[in-house]
């Protein structure tokens, strides 16, 4: 076992995060919060969507639930019986660019939290039997989004915008993908992509370092290492579209998207305030015109979704079909004005602290705490120190968010997805050409 790195103070109310690793490759994020009495784990597997083949499309999906199936020590009840019993949580989820399996517990429970992650990641069965069965429950969880328009439409419309690039698959795979896994190709996926290489351990609370080490040396240390051979992908190109899937809907479903930044980009943080001004909360510009003034909609929102290879900055509403033309005419004067006119000192003003509030409050337990590191540390390839994050988002100025907005929205930048019973033309992309 080695030190990895010098510790690095986080901030002056939290511990001090130290990465360690492991002499197989596994890489151990520490931070200690001694005045809590949680303590969250999270094995971060660096493998999702974005990662996978066309033949693996939904794969890492598909571990993530069988994992879950048991082990050579443990069978699927076990796994649940035995955290709850300890009153604590266990979960997992994939994203584009990772896999996590992350338990919460009390911090004297952490050893039996710790062999069960290891168990799962190390040792599962991934028996075709377990595997037969968890492709009709993956194939329901697919019925359900597509039972679920507002996820629905934003899926569409990154997988139309970035089509032919691997952050155009949708997570869970598509039903005839998943149909066709076999154990064997589950096994060889486990065998290419779990592997302690290419895995970050992120704990977070009650726990002191030696005795951390300790349990992950005696719970991963025997986790063999492997050689992960990535194959570069370029950033996705941008592509002008607009596609409408007819659904019987009560309401139609909107979504907008623009280039967004990776990232690795400078331009994050003010990509972040923008989001703040324009659709980050009730007081954003759009909530307060399209919903407060006028009426028009329940749910509208703005997000920006950002990766190493590029990101896309995305508009989303939900309106009755037959106002779903004068919502997007308002939604194009809002980000009209974003993109040709300068914004006051006092919203401006306004969108930095809420950012700043949301983003501490986003660290207030042992989870979040994990969640931040191990994320970062996995996708990025570093940890953001709060310090760093805060002089980041302190440092944005109103230039900056003006320049970027001219950037995301000048031009004939704008794709569209919808999703419900509409009769929209491709020509109302043409309110978006500022």
């Amino acid at each position: 076992m080695q030190d990895g790195q010098a510790p690095s103070f986080f901030s002056d109310w939290s511990g001090m995060i130290t990465e360690y690793r492991l002499d197989n490759g596994l890489r151990i994020l520490h931070e200690p919060l001694p005045h809590l009495r949680t303590v969250a784990l999270g094995l971060w597997i660096g493998t999702g969507s974005r990662h996978e083949s066309a033949e693996d499309a939904g794969l890492s999906h598909c571990m993530e639930h069988m994992l879950f199936k048991g082990t050579q020590r443990r069978s699927a009840s076990d796994i649940a019986r035995q955290i709850d019993r300890l009153g604590g949580h266990i979960n997992a989820f994939t994203a584009k660019d990772c896999t996590c399996f992350h338990t919460k517990t009390l911090g004297a429970d952490l050893p039996e939290a710790m062999d069960i992650i290891a168990d799962m990641a190390v040792s599962p069965l991934l028996k075709a039997e377990h595997l037969e069965l968890e492709k009709q429950v993956i194939i329901e969880e697919i019925g359900m989004v597509e039972d679920y328009p507002e996820e629905l439409v934003q899926d569409l419309v990154a997988e139309r915008t970035w089509e032919g690039h691997p952050l155009s698959l949708p997570i869970l795979g598509t039903k005839e993908r998943v149909s066709a896994f076999t154990a064997a190709q589950l096994a060889r996926f486990h065998r290419e992509r779990y592997v302690p290489d290419n895995a970050v351990l992120s704990v977070a609370g009650d726990v002191e370092a030696n005795r951390l080490l300790e349990l992950a040396q005696e719970r991963f240390g025997g986790w063999h290492r492997g050689h992960i051979a990535e194959t570069p992908v370029e950033a996705p190109r941008f592509r002008h579209s607009f596609t409408i899937q007819k659904k019987k809907t009560e309401q139609a479903h909107l979504c907008l998207a623009f280039p967004g930044v990776s990232m690795d980009e400078a331009d994050v943080w003010p990509l972040m305030v923008l989001n703040s001004i324009l659709g980050g909360g009730m007081s954003s510009r759009l909530f307060q015109r399209i919903r407060e003034e006028l009426g028009l909609v329940y749910s509208v929102y703005s997000f920006p979704t950002s990766y190493r290879e590029g990101g896309l900055f995305s508009v989303y509403a939900a309106a009755a079909p037959k106002k779903a033309r004068e919502v997007l005419r308002h939604m194009a004067a809002e980000i009209g004005r974003m993109a040709t006119e300068p914004v006051p000192d006092s919203e401006f003003a306004d969108a930095v602290r809420q950012l700043r509030g949301g983003f501490l409050m986003g660290l207030d337990s042992t989870n979040g705490h994990m969640m931040a590191m191990g994320r970062n540390r996995i996708v990025s390839g570093r940890i953001q120190q709060t310090e760093e994050a805060l002089a980041a988002i302190d440092a944005v100025t109103p230039d900056a968010v003006a320049a970027l907005s001219r950037r995301i929205f000048l031009g004939r930048n704008a794709a569209f997805a919808g999703v419900g019973g509409l009769s929209l033309q491709d020509s109302i992309l043409t309110d978006f050409h500022y």
